[in-house]
């Protein structure tokens, strides 16, 4: 009996088989369909990672150097210490919070590429979509990058910190970290309140 069997059951495999792989099919170009035709306005555009990357810059400064040369000009004064890797790691808590990605920033603001043939580099632009709430204090940035090696050369950033201050942040990658911050509570006169100035040093 089990002789007789054997072939059935092969044939219902086969049959099994053939129609759900037909079915899958189906369903792969279904799928496919419903994603062109709706479901890519849900997708979050990809936008550059510019804390992962700066936090990651951060990561190499403390392996790489061996101290990094503060300067802090004030009321026309310039001052300038040195710090460890370690103690310059305190002055980027600005730079943190909110992470600029996709997930937390593609809902408030577009990107916009196009190549500077100025400065030979792909600029990366990013500028709000509407007006921002409250708990998103960024205002603009941009990346810049070399178009033949990827490398980032600069991201360029800037933040509300306050009312009547905001704060310029200007990364450049191997090289040096600029922070000034500004009044400007008298939109037609913003005044420099502090500059500070952080370079690598092996």
């Amino acid at each position: 009996m089990k002789k007789y069997l054997l072939p059935i059951i092969l044939t219902s495999i086969l049959f099994y088989a053939c129609k759900s792989k037909r079915a899958a099919d189906a369903g792969v170009k279904m799928n496919e369909t419903d994603i062109t035709a709706s479901d890519t306005s849900k997708v979050a555009p990809s936008f550059f990672p510019v804390t992962n990357y700066i936090l990651g810059q951060v990561t190499e400064i403390k392996k790489t150097y061996t101290s990094v040369k503060y300067y802090l000009k004030r009321d026309g004064h310039l001052d300038s210490t040195i710090l460890k890797p370690e103690g310059f790691e305190l002055y980027l808590d600005e730079l943190r919070h909110p992470a600029i990605d996709s997930v937390s920033m593609s809902k408030y603001f577009r990107e916009v590429k196009f190549n500077d043939e100025t400065l030979g580099l792909t600029t990366l632009t990013y500028d709000p979509v509407g007006a921002l709430p409250d708990n998103i204090p960024w205002k603009r940035w941009d990346v810049y990058i070399e178009p033949e090696t990827g490398f980032v050369k600069r991201i360029y950033m800037v933040k509300r910190i306050s009312a009547d201050r905001i704060a310029q942040f200007t990364w450049l990658s191997a090289e040096q970290f600029k922070m000034v911050f500004i009044n400007d509570k008298d939109a037609e006169h913003p005044k420099v309140i502090d500059e500070m100035l952080f370079k690598w040093v092996y």
